[in-house]
């Protein structure tokens, strides 16, 4: 099943600093098996970009690699904690474990949230 996917960082800062008049670029991702929850999904996804990670960076000696099973803990953590928000495109995804009704060529999109740091209420 081939997917879409586009992110965007809800921030000032990541506004200013993309050189392109549209941030939302589309990336393809190939899925096999399809994923059937959001769970399966975010787990292929950070599987597939941790493995592309390691065959870009050099071999250093004092460099560790990322672990995949610590990355997908850290990512449904996030995904709980509401650091960032999935969309398809029947809506909001808002539960881990509920089925996805995707069809091949469709777009889901990420929305990172950044809070506000040091602000006094």
């Amino acid at each position: 099943m081939k997917l879409y996917f586009t992110v965007k960082r809800l921030d000032r800062i990541s506004d200013l600093a993309s050189d392109d008049s549209n941030p939302l670029t589309k990336q393809e991702f190939d899925f096999d098996p399809a994923p059937k929850t959001l769970r399966e999904l975010l787990t292929q996804l950070v599987k597939h970009n941790v493995l592309e990670y390691e065959k870009k960076i050099p071999e250093l000696p004092n460099k560790t690699k990322p672990q995949v099973n610590k990355s997908v803990e850290t990512v449904i953590q996030a995904f709980e904690d509401g650091l960032f928000r999935a969309f398809s495109p029947d809506g909001e995804l808002t539960q881990l474990d509920e089925p996805l009704n995707l069809a091949d060529g469709s777009t889901l999109t990420f929305i990172r949230l950044a809070f506000l740091a040091g602000s006094y209420f």
